[in-house]
């Protein structure tokens, strides 16, 4: 049996998931929301000290 397509983020998909996050709670929500709207997909988050 050959595997689906794999449907890969596009920015404007990207900006929809952000629109819907509230941004008090966006760290904790983001990697869930991508990971149920591209299903098969593998996402996690890495932060990064910005020294501004």
């Amino acid at each position: 049996m050959t595997p689906s397509p794999i449907r890969l983020p596009d920015p404007a998909s990207l900006e929809a998931i952000l629109a819907g996050l509230d941004p008090a709670s966006a760290d904790a929500d983001l990697i869930p929301a991508i990971s149920v709207a591209f299903p098969g997909s593998d996402f996690s988050l890495a932060p990064i000290e910005d020294d501004y």
